[in-house]
């Protein structure tokens, strides 16, 4: 699946906005934990490689999951539903 977002590094810069290393905003957040919020969405493509990563290291497939192992199951959910909802 190809990545639709901009691609590369994002950097917080200030307290509200995520900007590419050649300085294009990607995004500005508001409110009461701005900066915060900031951080989080600039670290984003970070952390969805990550689990990509984590996902195919893991080798588990839905078919491997017996119904017994919930812990597995769990894991394949959380990481599938996060992959999913950041690439929709």
């Amino acid at each position: 699946m190809e990545t639709k977002h901009t691609k590369g590094e994002w950097f917080q810069n200030g307290n509200n906005g995520i900007h590419t290393k050649e300085g294009n905003c990607i995004a500005l957040t508001y409110g009461e934990n701005r900066k915060e919020n900031a951080k989080l969405i600039a670290a984003s493509p970070d952390l969805l490689e990550a689990l990509k990563i984590v996902r195919k290291q893991v080798g588990i497939t839905w078919d491997s999951v017996d119904g017994k192992d919930f812990e597995a199951g769990a894991m394949l959910f959380i990481i599938d539903s996060a992959i999913k909802k950041a690439t929709l």
